[in-house]
């Protein structure tokens, strides 16, 4: 499928650009090519069958029911030598 974009951005990392999708109303996915710390992350909408992508990317689809709580954060975000 082929999806509208709503932003493109950067995030350094796959769940960051997720983050930025789950506070957007409108974002229904997001796609993030991880390439370091200014990693491209484009936040999706609505499927548009005329758009065209030059290169294949995999979707996150927006999932907003039966999402598992979290209560780990080193385990989701990794572990921060700077926090005790």
């Amino acid at each position: 499928d082929h999806f509208k974009i709503l932003n493109e951005t950067t995030a350094q990392s796959k769940r960051g650009c997720e983050v930025l999708c789950d506070k957007s109303s409108e974002c229904t996915g997001f796609s993030f090519i991880s390439s370091g710390l200014q990693s491209p992350c484009s936040l999706l909408g609505s499927a548009n069958e005329s758009e065209v992508c030059s290169i294949p990317v995999a979707i996150y689809n927006k999932q907003t029911t039966g999402c598992p709580a979290c209560f780990d954060i080193a385990a989701e975000m990794g572990e921060d030598p700077c926090v005790d």
